[in-house]
């Protein structure tokens, strides 16, 4: 029970203490996940900084990279443990501290490592025009300063072709349907004039 009064004391929160966000205004912040494949037994940890800039009042486009570290624990034949970097770029819509945003996900780079600290590019998967991803979110901000905010949002991953996405959904291929909730801070700033 004490959850939902958590849930209701945020978003009375951001109703009373409502945001307008004008153009010309920049963002910087960063967000930790964890998420799992839908279509395999693998959980994954996210840590992903982000830059902004609104070119219209309440609307804002976005740079990001995100650092995953994979943990195949179901044995899945198409994941290994490993660290993969990825870049996205996309658009977030604001209304008071609600939020909807798109990206696009280009494809990954993984990495290995020693236990020195050594590390060497052992693949790279690019996205073929057949298999480009796309990312959905639903997010609110929750004020934790005159310009800073909590950012925690639900996110969808997927194969942007819906018959190549059901093809590569049946096969379990990784990465075809990822669903996962991030809880980061931004920080948003009027440049100086």
């Amino acid at each position: 029970m004490k959850i939902y009064y958590l849930i209701y004391t945020i978003l009375l929160s951001s109703f009373i203490f409502g945001q307008d966000f004008s153009a010309g205004m920049r963002t910087m912040g960063g967000s930790f996940s964890y998420f799992r494949d839908l279509d395999a037994d693998v959980t994954m940890m996210n840590v992903s900084p982000r830059i902004g800039y609104f070119i219209t009042d309440n609307f804002m486009l976005e740079l990001g990279f995100s650092h995953v570290s994979i943990d195949n624990s179901g044995d899945s034949e198409y994941y290994i443990d490993d660290e993969q970097h990825t870049r996205a770029f996309g658009g977030r819509l604001f209304a008071n501290k609600f939020y909807v945003g798109f990206e696009f996900v280009q494809g990954f780079v993984s990495t290995i490592g020693t236990p020195l600290g050594n590390e060497a590019v052992d693949g790279l998967i690019k996205f073929d025009s057949n298999l480009e991803r796309g990312l959905g979110k639903v997010g609110l901000l929750t004020p934790l300063g005159d310009r800073l905010f909590l950012d925690s949002a639900i996110h969808y991953m997927f194969i942007l072709d819906e018959d190549m996405r059901e093809q590569a959904s049946s096969n379990h291929d990784p990465m075809t349907q990822v669903a996962y909730i991030t809880i980061g801070v931004t920080y948003f700033w009027e440049p100086k004039k």
